[in-house]
C-alpha cells in the first residue's frame, strides 16, 4: 500500500502545562521516525488551548507497527496518566 497515512492530532494539556506535551513528543518521536515516520507540522495555539500535529506515516503496515511499539504503548500510558485529553483524524495525502 503507497498511500500515506496522516493522523491529525489535537493535544490538550488540560491545565497549560506543556511540558506534559513536551515529555509526550520526547518519547513518541523517535519512535515514529523507526517506523518511518515522521512529524510534519506543530502548532501551539495561540489560545493556550493546546497544539495541533500532523503525523505520517508511510504506510499500514507502518501504522500499524508504531501503535504495537511497547516504546509507544508506554508513551501513551502517560498521556492517560497525565490527563492530555488526545483528539486524532486519520486522513491521507491528497
Amino acid at each position: 500500500d503507497a498511500e500515506m497515512n496522516c493522523v491529525l492530532l489535537r493535544l490538550n494539556p488540560n491545565g497549560g502545562d506543556f511540558s506534559k506535551i513536551e515529555a509526550l513528543e520526547a518519547a513518541a518521536l523517535p519512535v515514529l521516525a523507526d517506523h518511518g515516520g515522521e512529524r510534519l507540522f506543530a502548532l501551539r495555539h495561540l489560545d493556550g488551548t493546546g497544539e495541533t500535529h500532523l503525523i505520517m506515516l508511510p504506510d499500514d503496515d507502518a501504522y500499524d507497527a508504531f501503535m504495537a511499539d511497547p516504546r509507544w504503548q508506554a508513551a501513551w500510558q502517560g498521556v492517560i496518566e497525565a490527563g492530555i485529553r488526545v483528539k486524532a483524524v486519520p486522513g491521507a495525502m491528497l
